[in-house]
């Protein structure tokens, strides 16, 4: 009796063990477009003629480093729909993914 009690709590220790903990990583290659409002922040200081020192692209290009240049496009493309007023929004796109590195697929249109 005494060895099926201890089995058994061995086996929901390593089951505690094994299942319960996960590591807290974020996803990698996922883009959040609640997020990208960094990215309106970085348009609008491209769009306007600057003297001295550019715009930091850090905060925005690292949200969408690692994603291939397609889902970038759709990943800036969602962020950039209702954020960015009387402006070519398909410019716009072009100018933030250029920016990060990433190019706009050919044929690529970001509909409104």
């Amino acid at each position: 009796m005494a060895s099926s009690k201890a089995a058994l709590a061995l086996f929901l220790a390593l089951n505690l063990l094994l299942f319960a903990s996960s590591p807290a990583t974020a996803t990698v290659g996922a883009c959040d477009p609640a997020n990208l409002n960094v990215c309106v922040d970085l348009l609008e200081s491209l769009l306007k003629i600057r003297l001295g020192p550019q715009p930091a692209s850090q905060p925005c290009c690292s949200l969408i480093n690692g994603l291939a240049d397609l889902d970038a496009a759709l990943c800036v493309c969602a962020a950039l729909k209702g954020l960015v007023n009387g402006l070519n929004i398909n410019l716009a796109l072009s100018v933030l993914l250029n920016q990060c590195g990433h190019q706009v697929p050919a044929g690529f249109i970001c509909a409104y």
